[in-house]
Order: C-alpha cells, then structure tokens, then sequence
C-alpha cells in the first residue's frame, strides 16, 4: 500500500460565532493516498 500524502488524525476546528465559539469539525481522522480526490 502507497504511503498517504495527506494523514490527518482527530482535527477539531472552532470559529467564532455571534454568541461564541462554535464547534465546526469535532475529531475527524482521513488519509489521501496518491490518485485520491477529497470533496
């Protein structure tokens, strides 16, 4: 198996929202391999 080129593992992701923080991504883990297309 090709190594990933992208390995991503538990992101989180905050913004500030108009009554504080909102919580837009909580954990998410993925690998791209080479040849993959994410979206």
């Amino acid at each position: 198996m090709t190594a990933p080129v992208l390995d991503v593992h538990d992101l989180r992701v905050w913004y500030a929202g108009p009554n504080g923080p909102v919580q837009a991504v909580d954990g998410v883990t993925f690998a791209l391999r080479p040849g993959e297309v994410l979206g």
